[in-house]
């Protein structure tokens, strides 16, 4: 078990299995992304999907155990599980960020496309923003500071959006936009850039994107910053698979 990492344990015995993620619901985490693997072209989601690197990959320390260093050319694309294709609103986004830049527009994470595609990223300077395309970008108060690591992460719930960083609520910005990723015309989940214009990139290190289907509260979000538990059942199989244990330094 490696330092830096999330204190508590998930119970496990022969007969129940507790299932837990920070505190979170285990059933509305759909999307986590640990950056954990060190090596190779691509990147797993815990729950089964696999991203592939988009230019060239680089594998670093992370806020919690590895991360993935993107360079301002690079990207790393999902392609839609049922899981993502289901998402809409109410729904949480966030990571843990370190930008080597802030110029421009650069995303974290984002399905576009089309009307009903989302996005949270950054605006010029480093401001966060949650974007509902073709609606509103929902731009919260204060710049991150660069070179630092900062968490990031928001809240929608279709009639507003609530910025938080490092735990904390920065904005609270009224505006709408339906939240529907299901058609054809948004095929990916898309990290460190915008896919649809080759734009957007994030330069800098990334770890522990995620991704849940309800709007967390502040201490929910606060408590993922100490690292993220997910405790997983494998499909067919009796015994247990620990896609991430964190332990407190």
């Amino acid at each position: 078990m490696s330092s830096g990492r999330f204190g508590r344990v998930c119970a496990v015995t022969a007969v129940a299995v507790a299932l837990c993620f920070s505190g979170v619901a285990r059933a509305e985490l759909i999307f986590l992304a640990g950056f954990n693997e060190g090596s190779g072209d691509s990147v797993a989601d815990e729950y089964g999907a696999t991203g592939t690197v988009i230019g060239a990959a680089s594998w670093v320390e992370g806020k919690h155990d590895g991360g993935f260093d993107f360079d301002g050319a690079t990207a790393v694309q999902f392609a839609k599980t049922a899981a993502l294709a289901a998402i809409t609103e109410p729904m949480s986004a966030g990571a843990w960020v370190k930008p080597a830049a802030q110029d421009g527009w650069r995303n974290v994470m984002e399905m576009d496309g089309v009307a009903g595609a989302w996005k949270l990223g950054f605006a010029d300077g480093g401001v966060p923003v949650w974007t509902t395309y073709f609606v509103k970008d929902h731009q919260a108060n204060t710049a991150i500071a660069g070179g630092e690591w900062t968490h990031v992460a928001t809240t929608y719930d279709g009639a507003s959006a609530k910025v938080y960083i490092n735990g904390a609520l920065d904005a609270d910005i009224v505006g709408a936009g339906a939240v529907d990723v299901s058609m054809d015309d948004i095929p990916t989940l898309d990290i460190g850039w915008r896919s649809t214009s080759q734009s957007s990139f994030f330069q800098g290190v990334m770890d522990e994107v995620f991704i849940a289907t309800h709007v967390m509260s502040e201490a929910e979000l606060a408590t993922t910053m100490n690292g993220l538990v997910v405790a997983v059942e494998p499909q067919g199989k009796a015994a247990m698979r620990w896609a991430e244990l964190k332990s407190a330094r």
